[in-house]
């Protein structure tokens, strides 16, 4: 087999991979003394024993060591009485399949197993037979109903298992330095350990802390695979297939990534003589460490990225795989990977460089969803739709891969309908018997469908499927199904603010109330006065949770003006019906404070939130940017370029506050700029000018007073009566004309669109410099010529001019 099939998700257990089931049982807080000898052999607390066999053989066992000690220390030879001993011990062990299938009957053979690895085997190897009929026992191979039935003890075997890892004999083992008589069966030990692990991370719910105190184990385990990983040992496997079994967990992703998993995968990746399938093992690992935002950003960091893209010459590649097993396993790893570490960038160029990726991975949903099990190769469905629910963040992703991406086996004519009806076809997910994988399908089907519905050339296809329609009402008007938390990943959100969120864009989940206020606040004005007659400001706060940290010493900062009153979701929000909640609190506010951050961009509630308050009510906004390095693009950009905006970290927390409040009580300065709109003919739209204050000034040769700016601004748009964003390829270029800009730039850059200059005259703000050094390099590129900064300021003039025009 190319890889184990994992199974984090229980409906995979189905494709599970022949697993030899040596599970042995144990008994939590064995504690053992021999008196005279000062070694440890286990007792239990009486108490918790319901069966009398358990302490009979664990006297046994202990008269038995007694013995063992005895003849080793002197000349007498006791060999009778200790062959006596041993058959009655194996008597014993022979008669636990005679007892009922329960956990007692476990903790009985896992005593066995412990004493004979931790104290009978230091002594001598000659007694093997006790641990092949503990091997042997019945119950071994009826283990799963039992972690089926009863968490806690599920939990109780899989850390004491994992404990066995730390007896002396074991690191021993691990390390290399066991006495070779003793290889043979620390090996079958070993063996045991892994295999018994693994099945019980079938059934196991892990907790966030739980393998804090197993981080030296692992550091153990990973010096094992990396001084043995060019070996034929079978050990090595199915450490691999344990290891990819563990960190399926996202939950233990920071305790394999303080073990330093990473440092050790991305060096096995880089070894090209290892076998196809420890690489393939290897990919998979490294998938999984990436599923968490934590394990993505320590790849990253690591030089993953590159790593991965340099194996796919040797592992993706058919001329020289020659039909591996497991190829197809490989490819959609690698896809997933790639997606999962790489930044989508809200480009044509990313989408081209990235197709064969879209590809592959729109195509294995495809196959998957011709499968009566929902798999495609070894992996559920719900593998490749989780990651395109991350990519399908991007604008320009979704509409290639509704749009262009080439599909085979594909009978609908649009994908649109072929992900609706994929969403109608899980909608059984969330029942009694519930299905893990199933559940996480239905969960991202339900974001993908989101992101969907933002865009009006695919609302018809979805307000016209009766069926889907029904399916989403149905969630949606269920607050149960807000239960359901833990199927919500990453980049994702819950099904119940998903199925809320689709039927809002398509115009079926908007309340009367909601109506009657877009109606009236659409006829005001777009720069509405924020003092009413009680001089109180109401303000609203849009957000991204990740960022609430922020949120709150904003909040805590603002409250200390008395005329503010402030509206934020984790002061207000107090029924399931949040939406509700936060619409009206839009409707109120007089101005709203966007915290603009990566994650606000790439957030689908943020967006539901800026289009209702920007589009739909016209409010007056102020976005707020939480970091130095990010600029807004995508749906966002175009949505707040223009409108003046505050940056925190360029200058003092309190400051910044400052320019808040001065900006929030400017109503006097936009009235102005109000009258300059109506002389200049300009559009309507609340576009503003991007920059603060302290930004305005791009070089000081640039503007030399306010009155020069003005003129500047009226003699360019004196001859142009139609709005900047509906501005065409041809009146671009007469833009460049009359601002005698470089042609050869027009022709490099080549926009098509006026927004297309608005988002990049505000991207040019932080430092133009930095953007004018890369101009430059591609410049000579592609002219084999020198772009001299004087050129390049008159764009940058230009641009900065137009900023003023659309204030």
């Amino acid at each position: 087999m190319f890889l184990s099939r994992f199974r984090p998700l229980r409906s995979e257990k189905k494709l599970e991979s022949h697993v030899t089931h040596y599970l042995i049982p144990f008994h939590p807080k064995m504690k053992s003394t021999i008196d005279d000898q000062n070694n440890d052999i286990p007792v239990v607390d009486p108490s918790s024993v319901k069966n009398s066999l358990f302490l009979d053989l664990q006297e046994s066992l202990y008269r038995f060591q007694c013995m063992l000690v005895q003849q080793s220390s002197t000349d007498d030879t006791i060999e009778c009485n200790i062959n006596n001993h041993y058959q009655s011990i194996l008597d014993k062990i022979q008669s636990i399949d005679q007892l009922e299938y329960t956990s007692e009957t476990f903790d009985i053979v896992h005593m066995v197993f412990r004493t004979y690895i931790s104290d009978i085997l230091p002594l001598t190897d000659k007694y093997e037979d006790i641990l092949s009929f503990v091997l042997s026992t019945k119950i071994n191979f009826n283990l799963e109903a039992l972690f089926k039935e009863n968490e806690s003890f599920t939990r109780r075997v899989f850390f004491s298992t994992h404990d066995l890892l730390a007896l002396p004999n074991m690191i021993d083992y691990l390390e290399g330095k066991q006495k070779e008589t003793q290889t043979y069966q620390l090996k079958i030990a070993m063996s045991v350990i892994i295999n018994r692990l693994q099945l019980i991370s079938t059934w196991i719910t892990f907790e966030k802390d739980d393998f804090n105190d197993q981080e030296s184990i692992l550091r153990l385990l990973l010096k094992f695979i990396n001084s043995n990983i060019h070996s034929d040992d079978s050990i090595i496997k199915q450490l691999f297939n344990l290891l990819i079994f563990l960190t399926e967990k996202t939950i233990l992703v920071p305790s394999f990534i303080n073990a330093g998993f990473v440092i050790y995968i991305l060096q096995w990746l880089e070894m090209e003589q290892l076998p196809y399938e420890i690489q393939g093992s290897c990919i998979h690992i490294f998938y999984n460490l990436a599923q968490k935002i934590e394990g993505a950003k320590a790849l990253n960091q690591a030089d993953g990225l590159r790593i991965l893209k340099d194996c796919t010459y040797r592992l993706l590649d058919p001329n020289i795989i020659n039909g591996q097993h497991g190829f197809e396993n490989m490819q959609l790893l690698y896809c997933m990977a790639m997606s999962l570490l790489i930044e989508p960038k809200q480009n044509r160029e990313y989408v081209k460089n990235h197709r064969r990726i879209l590809d592959y991975l729109l195509q294995s949903i495809i196959d998957a969803s011709n499968m009566d099990n929902f798999f495609y190769a070894d992996f559920h469905i719900s593998r490749p739709i989780v990651v395109l629910t991350k990519l399908f963040v991007q604008d320009e992703i979704i509409k290639y891969v509704l749009d262009e991406a080439p599909v085979k086996n594909f009978p609908l004519s649009s994908k649109v309908e072929f992900f609706a009806n994929l969403l109608i076809r899980f909608r059984g997910a969330l029942t009694m018997d519930e299905d893990e994988a199933n559940a996480l399908a239905l969960t991202a089907l339900f974001n993908i469908l989101w992101s969907i519905s933002f865009h009006d050339e695919y609302l018809s296809q979805l307000q016209t499927n009766r069926q889907f329609l029904l399916t989403v009402k149905t969630f949606a008007y269920d607050t149960s199904v807000m239960e359901y938390e833990r199927y919500v990943f990453a980049n994702m959100s819950s099904i119940f603010k998903a199925a809320n969120g689709i039927l809002l864009n398509l115009g079926e989940n908007i309340s009367t109330r909601v109506h009657e206020s877009s109606n009236i606040t659409v006829e005001q004005p777009l720069v509405t006065s924020i003092a009413n007659p009680s001089n109180r400001i109401n303000v609203m706060i849009s957000y991204s949770h990740t960022n609430a940290d922020f949120c709150h010493d904003l909040v805590n900062a603002l409250q200390k003006d008395p005329r503010l009153d402030i509206w934020v979701d984790f002061i207000y929000c107090r029924s399931g019906d949040l939406w509700e909640e936060i619409s009206e609190a839009i409707e109120n506010a007089h101005v709203i404070l966007f915290i603009i951050t990566k994650e606000y961009q790439s957030s689908k509630s943020c967006r539901q939130e800026v289009m209702y308050a920007r589009d739909t009510l016209k409010k007056r906004f102020i976005p707020i940017y939480l970091k130095n390095d990010f600029v807004a693009s995508s749906w966002l950009g175009i949505r707040i370029v223009g409108a003046q905006y505050i940056r925190f970290g360029k200058r003092s927390f309190g400051d910044s506050i400052t320019e808040i409040l001065n900006l929030m009580d400017d109503n006097t300065s936009q009235k102005q700029k109000q009258n300059v709109f109506k002389q200049t003919q300009m559009p309507t739209t609340p576009i503003a000018d991007p920059v603060n204050v302290q930004d305005k000034i791009l070089d000081k040769n640039l503007h030399t007073s306010q009155n020069r700016s003005i003129e500047l601004i009226m003699n360019a748009v004196a001859d142009q009566t139609k709005p900047i964003e509906q501005w065409t390829f041809e009146d671009i270029n007469q833009w460049f004309e009359q601002n005698n800009i470089e042609p050869k730039l027009k022709d490099l850059y080549r926009f098509q669109h006026g927004n297309d200059l608005l988002l990049y005259g505000q991207c040019l703000q932080p430092n133009w410099q930095y953007e004018y050094a890369d101009m430059r390099e591609r410049y000579t590129r592609e002219y084999n010529d020198i772009l001299y900064r004087d050129q390049f300021v008159l764009l940058v003039g230009a641009l900065n001019r137009l900023q003023y025009i659309q204030q």
